[in-house]
């Protein structure tokens, strides 16, 4: 399995390292006009689910001893006798 997956992976991957790596580059890019830099890096929308899940990570870890949080649902459980 590990085998076949490190397989996909650089059938995947390879072609793109060496275009990057050792192709020519487009000469009309060298030709063009260079765009205005926007005033943000990226997008809103990449910013903003990258940015939740940053959040909700940050709070399960600074919850994670709160009775309704996922562990403290395991401890009522196991402290109920229920399994």
């Amino acid at each position: 399995m590990l085998l076949a997956s490190s397989l996909l992976n650089a059938a995947y991957f390879l072609p793109i390292l060496r275009t990057a790596y050792f192709d020519d580059p487009d000469p009309s890019w060298a030709e063009g006009e260079k765009a205005p830099r926007p005033r943000w890096e990226a997008d809103w929308r990449m910013v903003v689910p990258a940015l939740t899940t940053a959040g909700f990570s940050l709070a399960a870890g600074l919850l994670a001893a709160s009775s309704w949080s996922p562990l403290g649902w395991v401890l009522f459980i196991i402290e109920r006798g229920v399994l």
